[in-house]
């Protein structure tokens, strides 16, 4: 074995499709297929179920998958490692979000703190994280830790306590309320996230738990969602996080929030890295930062 052919295999197992794998490696198909057969035969087993030009990983397949995905893991955090000790990635920190709206005053202390440090922030759906080993891209990954899966994943917990709260427009009959059952709402017109934002998983699971299926007149970002309730289209859930946060969209003019009592089910917030890749300085900083600031802030506000 040899990592170019391992790059192949790579790639070949995300994309179960031949064609569309040797154009991704600017090469034939027929090269392709003939590296895959000579890796084949090194091991002597078959790593895919094939159909045409669909492939399928086998369970000999998935076991290479599994050390070629640690393989490479390794390779990536030795450069990062030498990149670290001679200076030249001590200031860069990549990191991915699924609820944008709840961690800008995080960010905007982080920045001044550290003003040196090159920071990007990627706003990523669960869908993303389909892809294989996606997320090994990022640092951290700022989500809720009921959405991954798998055990390759550590995490330190941020807000534990982050609860149910319905966004509604002034004069709504629910607007003079102060808290809720879910149950209550289920005759009234949704404005919901759209399908693969952790919110909307969220807002899925309050559904499922309170026992009703939703009226969703509309699916859309978080932008949009907060002007639609302004202009009483409908309502929406958010969390006591959403509420707090300054960046968050609501006009309070407009809006008010209601507490849900029941079901109680929470969404924690957390702060997850992938146990194969290297911390950087820069990461350690931050974990260390932001592990802090929640102490102090336990909403992100």
């Amino acid at each position: 074995m040899n990592l170019l052919q391992l790059r192949y295999f790579k790639l070949l197992a995300e994309n179960e499709h031949m064609h569309k794998t040797a154009d991704e490696l600017h090469i034939s198909a027929p090269s392709l297929s003939a590296t895959i057969a000579r890796l084949e035969r090194e091991l002597g087993v078959q790593l895919f179920d094939r159909n045409k030009n669909r492939l399928k990983l086998n369970r000999y397949g998935n076991i290479l998958l599994k050390h070629v995905l640690d393989a490479f893991a390794s390779l990536e955090n030795a450069r990062q490692e030498i990149e670290d000790m001679n200076h030249q990635q001590h200031n860069r920190l990549a990191i991915a979000i699924t609820s944008p709206t709840i961690y800008h005053k995080t960010f905007e202390a982080f920045l001044k703190e550290f003003p040196d440090i090159n920071t990007s922030y990627t706003v990523v759906k669960i869908n993303d994280w389909l892809v294989a080993d996606s997320l090994m891209f990022y640092d951290f990954i700022l989500t809720s830790p009921i959405d991954i899966v798998g055990n390759d994943w550590e995490y330190e917990l941020l807000c534990e306590d982050d609860r149910a709260v319905l966004a509604v427009y002034k004069g709504h009959p629910l607007a003079a309320m102060e808290e809720t059952r879910f149950i209550e709402t289920k005759n009234e017109k949704f404005i919901a996230l759209s399908l693969g934002h952790s919110m909307r998983r969220y807002f899925d699971l309050l559904c499922n738990a309170a026992g009703f299926v939703p009226n969703i007149i509309i699916e859309c970002d978080y932008q949009m969602r907060s002007k639609l309730v302004s202009e009483h289209y409908g309502i929406t859930l958010t969390t006591e996080s959403g509420v707090r946060s300054k960046s968050q969209t609501w006009n309070a003019d407009d809006i008010s929030f209601v507490r849900i009592i029941d079901p109680g089910v929470k969404r924690p917030q957390g702060i997850l890295w992938n146990k194969r890749r290297y911390i950087s300085k820069a990461a350690s900083l931050f974990r260390e930062f932001i592990i802090s600031y929640y102490k102090n802030h336990p909403f992100g506000d």
